[in-house]
């Protein structure tokens, strides 16, 4: 039905194409749209994170995401066609196999498993380890292993530990010179090294204590268990 209201304006029709363009607005404001989908991560369509994996077939995906679908893929599967090798995984983009597995991150929602990232010569490479060796001759040379990267830089499996322990170290000794008290500068002055760790060692037997430290962590040792010395 047409309904002609003035100067042959069909105002039906007019009304009809006003509401398919809000409609069509409406469709089209509530796509996200990423502005580029190489930085998408194709399972958990999240901006991808440090340690994503680039599979052989070029899709990218965040480690935790792809890890979990490859422990899914590994387990026993009576109705799947492609059996997969020590060595190899799947894509759960294109299907496509990569032959190589993922590398291990030190993540609390990764552990090693056998066929997925593990054992080592069958993972892929993300990164090279930063670690500057030590030693004679070494003249700045990097550890190059592979490596993940994380709050403390890119480094491998040993260097990241070593890293961590490192960076935890130099927190405590923070912490302890921040909350230095009257009773921490007393023994300080009171008492040397040695007869700090002698009193660590007569108590080292109820108290399970560590001898080992400098002065400033042994003199909070101390007060923190609770020995009392004049």
């Amino acid at each position: 039905m047409n309904y002609i209201i003035e100067n042959n304006i069909d105002f039906y029709s007019e009304l009809q194409k006003e509401l398919s363009k809000d409609s069509n607005q409406k469709i089209h404001d509530d796509q996200v749209i990423p502005d580029n989908l190489d930085n998408i991560c194709l399972l958990s369509n999240s901006v991808l994170e440090k340690n994503y994996v680039t599979l052989e077939c070029g899709h990218k995906f965040n480690y935790v995401p792809l890890y979990n679908e490859i422990c899914n893929q590994k387990r026993e599967n009576r109705l799947e066609i492609t059996h997969l090798l020590i060595n190899q995984i799947k894509c759960p983009y294109c299907r496509s196999i990569t032959n190589k597995l993922l590398p291990y991150i030190d993540d609390k929602d990764v552990i090693k498993k056998k066929g997925i990232n593990y054992p080592l010569k069958y993972c892929m490479k993300l990164h090279s380890c930063q670690w500057v060796k030590s030693g004679k001759n070494k003249d700045q040379e990097l550890c190059g292993k592979s490596a993940f990267e994380s709050d403390y830089g890119k480094y491998c499996c040993y260097h990241h530990k070593l890293s961590k322990n490192k960076n935890h170290h130099k927190e405590k000794l923070t912490n302890i010179q921040l909350n230095w008290s009257k009773e921490h500068e007393r023994i300080n002055k009171k008492y040397n090294l040695n007869q700090l760790r002698e009193i660590l060692r007569e108590n080292k037997s109820k108290y399970k204590l560590k001898i080992t430290g400098n002065k400033n962590e042994i003199i909070d040792r101390i007060i923190q268990c609770g020995l009392v010395i004049e």
